[in-house]
């Protein structure tokens, strides 16, 4: 007998454990209730976190931001790479192609890819072979670009790419000879004399020219970015004006003109300043083929014949009053035809017929002093229509007629 009850005694414990040990609560006293509410629940809670922290619908295993804003769901409109970072708010690249958005002309675009020189040409974040239909970003589309993965970090235009096809003209393009098919710019009546080309820092083109059929000096311009010529405008309406104009452009893309005045003589000065061209300003009398250029600190400088002397005559503006004009050259009838040029260290640079002997003539100004006339080409009678230019280097290149030959 003493023996089945120590048996029972011990069942009895057996029991009681292995219903605390159920219970969860090994450590409970029999006989004191306990309230195990906040335990259980603080179980239930660690058990739903681990999956999903911020409740966003991505599990924590594949969630980038996985203690990130909550109170939203990852869906594709919030979401697009579903990485689990709210676009909105906290995803900085959105489409995860390793360019932020800030950088990323697609940030919503292709999944899967990361951009790199390969994948992704000019870094703009828009997959060449799926988004990009200008991979180089040169403003040709592929389609059309004959150089579609070519030099970056260049805009074609009519001065960067003469031909159009996306090869840039100083580096890439081996053919740049070829020319566009002529253009009328305007047909309205007999126009188009004694025209002067410029263009300005944005690439667009400026050209003045005399209509003869009313004796006008007439104004056009080219936009670049619309590809589009305007409508001409009447600048000097004065009659028998126009004539030989030469026209420039400052550092501000302010427009500066020189004209003759063939009606009174005299030598015509206009300018542009952005929104309204000035009215004419006369700087001398009896002018012929005058000359503009302006140099680095927007100074203007001009040369030009004057036919009561028979000399090449100079002026200068240095941005509030004109100089006297000064003879350059008066050892004989000197100075049709002047072409004026000036180099990076601001020189100027002037070629001229000297219509006594038929010679094309040179003189230069280093800062303080022109030097003496040097003829550049006495075989013949030439000298007439010179064009003077300098190139990156300072080298001068000059073309002119010969009317020998």
């Amino acid at each position: 007998m003493q023996v089945k009850r120590t048996l029972s005694v011990a069942l009895f414990l057996t029991v009681l454990l292995l219903g605390q040990a159920m219970t969860g609560h090994l450590n409970q006293i029999p006989g004191i209730e306990q309230d195990s509410t906040l335990e259980s629940t603080s179980v239930v809670m660690a058990s739903n976190s681990t999956n999903d922290t911020d409740g966003d619908g991505i599990d924590d295993a594949y969630d980038d931001c996985p203690n990130g804003t909550t109170n939203w769901t990852s869906v594709a409109t919030t979401d697009w790479d579903d990485d689990g970072c709210q676009d909105s708010s906290e995803d900085l690249d959105d489409d995860n192609d390793g360019l932020g958005d800030a950088f990323d002309d697609c940030p919503l675009g292709d999944l899967g890819w990361t951009s790199s020189s390969v994948t992704d040409y000019d870094s703009d974040g828009c997959r060449d072979a799926g988004e990009d239909t200008d991979d180089d970003n040169d403003g040709v589309v592929d389609v059309s670009d004959s150089c579609p993965k070519g030099d970056l970090g260049w805009i074609s235009s009519s001065s960067t790419d003469a031909d159009g096809d996306g090869c840039r003209d100083s580096t890439e393009d081996s053919d740049t000879t070829s020319w566009s098919t002529p253009v009328s710019l305007d047909s309205t009546d007999n126009i188009g004399w004694f025209s002067s080309l410029a263009i300005d820092s944005n690439d667009n083109l400026h050209v003045t020219y005399l209509d003869t059929t009313n004796w006008n000096l007439e104004y056009m311009t080219y936009d670049d970015s619309t590809s589009s010529w305007s409508t001409p405008i009447c600048l000097d309406s004065r009659y028998n004006v126009g004539h030989e104009s030469s026209l420039a452009i400052d550092l501000n893309d302010n427009l500066h003109v020189i004209y003759v005045d063939e009606y009174n003589g005299s030598l015509e000065y206009m300018t542009y300043n952005g929104s309204s061209w000035s009215t004419p300003v006369s700087l001398d009398n009896r002018p012929r083929e005058s000359s503009l250029a302006i140099d680095s600190n927007d100074n203007l400088h001009v040369t030009y014949f004057q036919n009561s002397s028979g000399n090449l005559e100079y002026m200068t503006y240095d941005g509030s009053s004109w100089s006297t004009p000064v003879s350059l050259d008066s050892m004989d009838n000197v100075g049709y035809y002047s072409s004026l040029a000036i180099d990076s260290n601001d020189n100027l640079h002037v070629t001229y017929r000297d219509g006594t002997n038929g010679n094309l003539e040179y003189m230069t100004y280093d800062g303080s002093s022109w030097s003496t006339p040097v003829s550049l080409d006495s075989t013949d009678n030439v000298g007439r229509q010179s064009s003077l230019a300098i190139d990156s280097n300072d080298n001068l290149h000059v073309t002119y007629l010969d009317n020998t030959n």
